[in-house]
């Protein structure tokens, strides 16, 4: 006989995994209301991916494909070091500022992620050099352009898996790896922007990342945003509260936190 316990668990577990990936993948959104995403709007993108697609390859520099990432070893700016990692070469180049990063995210059930953990390589949300070929990449497309239908969709998988059990890709997402990714790159400093879904429970990367980054000490490389939903009924509070403990940028996503760019409830937070 089924424990009616068991099958009550099964079943939240279900809707809240189903739940929390369409709220990840694109596409999975509310009924758009009338007038917000018209024939004109879908005709006019269909031109622009024309129009990209007439001026591929057509830049002052010629057509811009590699092998991968490690591709653009091919290029003077950059090499190949020991481990077979790419690497900026340029020392003429200011340390960089990247102001958007993230770290790997443990959301919703909190599958186990270590943040101070390093591991032999890092293994990127669409990964290049991931598979034998790597993917031909194309630095005249969005990036999304370059891999396969079937990478598109194990891509989604990670970004679902991330709040669930957990997976491979994500937990390579760690203080030591970026900052090694940095160092290769040159990057001096890194913004990392964590983002309020607007979970249940289990959404708190805003603290998370602030404290990894504080035990990890490195402070004088990586600065945590902060994030807010803009449907919160706290918002304005959260946000004061962030900017009082020193947060300096506020990360909104009008696709992912699935809102209008000027949704009124945006107004209190401006």
């Amino acid at each position: 006989m089924t424990n009616t316990a068991d099958l009550t668990r099964r079943r939240f577990l279900g809707a809240t995994a189903g739940g929390f990936a369409l709220s990840l993948v694109p596409g999975c959104s509310d009924t758009i209301p009338p007038g917000r995403y018209t024939q004109a709007d879908i005709d006019l993108l269909a031109k622009q991916r024309i129009k990209e697609a007439e001026k591929k390859g057509k830049g002052p520099y010629g057509e811009q494909r590699y092998a991968g990432y490690r591709g653009l070893a091919t290029l003077p700016w950059f090499d190949i070091d020991d481990r077979g990692q790419l690497v900026c070469i340029d020392d003429s180049l200011p340390g960089i500022v990247d102001v958007h990063a993230h770290l790997g995210m443990s959301i919703l059930f909190k599958p186990q992620l270590d943040l101070q953990a390093a591991t032999p390589r890092t293994r990127h949300l669409l990964d290049c050099d991931g598979s034998t070929p790597p993917c031909e990449l194309d630095l005249d497309i969005y990036i999304n352009g370059n891999f396969s239908p079937e990478a598109l969709k194990d891509n989604e998988r990670v970004l679902t898996t991330q709040g669930l059990w957990g997976n491979d890709v994500v937990r390579s997402h760690t203080i030591p790896n970026l900052i090694a990714e940095m160092d290769a790159m040159g990057v001096a400093h890194s913004f990392v922007l964590p983002i309020k879904l607007g979970l249940p429970f289990g959404d708190d990367l805003t603290e998370q990342w602030q404290n990894a980054i504080t035990r990890a000490e490195v402070s004088d490389r990586l600065t945590t945003g902060c994030s807010v939903h803009p449907r919160d009924e706290d918002r304005v509070e959260q946000l004061r509260r962030y900017a009082s403990g020193g947060s300096k940028l506020v990360k909104l996503h009008p696709t992912v936190q699935k809102f209008y760019p000027d949704d009124p409830s945006l107004m209190p937070l401006l």
